[in-house]
C-alpha cells in the first residue's frame, strides 16, 4: 500500500511540473498548439541522430549519455530528490534500496562519461510549484574520493581577490571551449 501511495504521489507530481512546464511554454509562445510544444520537447530530448561535434555543446538525460564521451562533462542537479530521484527514496525499504542502487548506477554512468572535467551543482534552494523549498546535495556526493573533489564555496572563505581571478580564469576557459 505505502508503495503505491508513494507511486502515486510522483506521478501527481510529474503531471505538476508537465503542467508547470506547458504552462511556462505557453506564456513565452502564446500562438502555439500542445502538439507543437510536444515535437519541440521531443525534438529537445532526441539524442538518437547526435553527432560529436567539439563546437557545440550536447544537453541529454544521464540515460542518453550511455555509451558516449565527452572532454567536459556538467552534471546538474545533484540534489537529494533529484538525483536520487524522490520516488526511489519514498519506495518501500527493499524498494528503496533497489531504485536508489539503479539511481546510484546512472550517477556512474554520468561521471564516467568525462575525459578530461567534469563537475556537479546543486542548488540550496529551488522552487518547486511556485514554492521555495530548500535542498540538500545528493548524498553520491559524499561517496566520491574526498580526494579527487574541489568544493566550490564550501569550507573556508576565499579571499575576493582569488575568487575573482578563478571566476575570470573560468570565463576565459568557457570562451575558448565555444570559440
Amino acid at each position: 500500500m505505502a508503495e503505491d501511495a508513494a507511486d502515486g504521489r510522483g506521478r501527481t507530481d510529474n503531471v505538476k511540473e508537465f503542467i508547470a512546464a506547458v504552462s511556462e511554454y505557453y506564456d513565452e509562445n502564446p500562438d502555439t498548439t500542445l502538439a507543437e510544444y510536444l515535437e519541440e520537447v521531443a525534438l529537445l530530448t532526441d539524442v538518437d541522430g547526435y553527432e560529436n561535434d567539439p563546437e557545440r555543446i550536447t544537453l541529454m538525460t544521464l540515460h542518453a549519455a550511455k555509451g558516449l564521451e565527452f572532454p567536459h562533462v556538467f552534471i546538474v542537479g545533484m540534489e537529494e530528490g533529484l538525483l536520487p530521484h524522490r520516488s526511489s527514496i519514498d519506495a518501500g525499504a527493499a524498494s528503496a534500496d533497489t531504485a536508489i542502487e539503479e539511481e546510484r548506477r546512472l550517477a556512474y554512468v554520468g561521471i564516467t562519461r568525462a575525459k578530461k572535467s567534469l563537475a556537479f551543482s546543486y542548488t540550496l534552494r529551488r522552487k518547486r510549484y511556485g514554492e521555495v523549498v530548500a535542498c540538500e546535495p545528493s548524498r553520491f556526493l559524499n561517496e566520491l574520493p574526498a580526494d579527487d573533489l574541489q568544493w566550490e564555496g564550501k569550507g573556508g572563505n576565499i579571499d575576493p581577490e582569488q575568487k575573482q581571478e578563478r571566476g575570470a580564469a573560468h570565463v576565459a576557459h568557457l570562451r575558448n571551449l565555444l570559440g
